[in-house]
């Protein structure tokens, strides 16, 4: 079965998951599962909610890098997660769940 990265940010829209929970809640292997979340984060899509609260030392940047994605540091090459590990969706996963504007829109 090969996971929808939309499904996945759907999901973590409502509340923060594992990869344990996405997998259970979307019916996909683990293994998987890691892989997609792999790629989520390095696009910026979604954050630990660990790594929020311990990476951003001010409120105001941590708010500025969640309003303005397109200044956010480059994410790391790899995340290592366990099963206490909280993902989250950035607001640059929002924008791309949610476009603001989009092209094949009928008015």
């Amino acid at each position: 079965m090969n996971v929808d990265e939309t499904r996945v940010l759907s999901a973590l829209e409502r509340r923060p998951l594992t990869v344990e929970n996405l997998a259970h809640a979307l019916g996909c292997p683990i293994s998987e599962m890691h892989e997609v979340v792999q790629q989520l984060w390095q696009k910026g899509y979604i954050d630990t909610s660990r790594a929020t609260a311990e990476n951003h030392h001010g409120h105001g940047q941590w708010l500025m890098s969640q309003l303005l994605p397109w200044g956010h540091p480059q994410a790391p090459v790899a995340i290592h997660s366990n099963s206490k590990t909280y993902f989250i969706l950035t607001s640059k996963g929002h924008l791309h769940l949610h476009p603001i504007l989009s092209l094949n829109q009928e008015a």
